[in-house]
């Protein structure tokens, strides 16, 4: 059986846009309210470690607490939106574990720095090597559940 060059074609195209169907229903998820969510905390979060990097200062204290607040509303808006998907409750997660590592970094910095009491500068090495524990760890923790629980991951892989 062989197909003409027409209905060849007409294939071809045909696989073409359905996978471009598919890359818009993939860039989409990105685009839910949840989702939204979770990247408003993610800027929070580089928006707090950036100001105290520089040193204790209400602004970072008040950047990481909006930032934490926000924290459950992602995956009430995604239940109650019926918009739960296996990327957003990883992405929720991985957010999660990004978020305070980056707001560890920030005071690790400041700490660094000398201005938050870190001892005049000398002490970066110690206070990135402290900040970077918890964030390798969650980090672990994640991969190694995920790779464990496949699609139950987050319900409960473990009982």
């Amino acid at each position: 059986m062989s197909l003409s060059a027409a209905s060849l074609a007409a294939r071809v195209s045909q696989e073409q846009e359905m996978s471009r169907a598919a890359a818009s229903d993939h860039f989409k998820v990105l685009l839910l309210p949840p989702n939204l969510v979770s990247h408003a905390r993610l800027a929070l979060a580089l928006a707090a470690a950036a100001s105290s990097a520089r040193g204790p200062c209400v602004l970072a204290l008040c950047l990481a607490t909006a930032c934490i607040a926000l924290d459950p509303l992602d995956g009430w808006l995604a239940r109650r939106l019926g918009q739960q998907t296996a990327f957003g409750a990883l992405y929720d997660v991985a957010i999660d574990n990004l978020v305070r590592a980056l707001l560890w970094a920030g005071a690790a910095a400041g700490a660094a720095s000398g201005i938050g009491g870190g001892g005049g500068g000398g002490g970066a090495p110690f206070w990135a090597a402290w900040a970077a524990v918890p964030a390798v760890l969650e980090g672990l923790t994640l991969a190694c559940t995920h790779a464990v629980g496949g699609a139950a991951w987050k319900t409960g892989c473990f009982r």
